[in-house]
This record gives structure tokens, sequence and C-alpha cells, in this order.
């Protein structure tokens, strides 16, 4: 739930440093998702931030993106099928 509020309030976010801070949250928060939930909705969320037209907001994302990634993922037969 606590994912689900800071996705749809970085959508609103005008300021990139808010959004940069907000995704230091969810990186922090990453940690304590299942994998599943990291595959299903932090993973696809991360990839459209990337579209966002501050450099420095991307790049945060990418940021956030690959040190989410990184973390030990144990696959399983429904995030085999993620792709």
């Amino acid at each position: 739930m606590l994912l689900s509020l800071l996705c749809a309030n970085i959508r609103n976010c005008l300021r990139p440093g808010s959004i940069l801070r907000a995704l230091d949250v969810l990186l922090a928060l990453s940690c304590y998702l299942t994998d599943e939930t990291k595959l299903d909705r932090l993973v696809p969320y991360l990839i459209a931030v990337l579209q966002d037209d501050n450099p420095a907001v991307r790049a945060g994302a990418l940021k956030t993106l690959t040190q989410t990634v990184r973390q030990p993922i144990v696959w399983t037969k429904l995030t085999s099928c993620v792709g």
C-alpha cells in the first residue's frame, strides 16, 4: 500500500528534487518488498519514470532501477514469465 501511495504522489510532483527524494525512498523500501511486487509494480513504474523530461530524474530512476534489480531475486514459476 505504501508503494502505491508513493508512486501516485510522484506522478503529481512538479519539482525534480521531490521526485529524486521519492525515488530514494522507493529504493530504501524495495528491500522490504516481495520479489513479485518489485517485478510487477516497482520495475514497470521506474521504467515509466525513465521517460521524464528532466535528465536528473531519468538518472535517478535508472539508479533506482539498477539497484533494485541487483538485489537478490528468487526466481519462481511466476517471476520467470516476466520479460
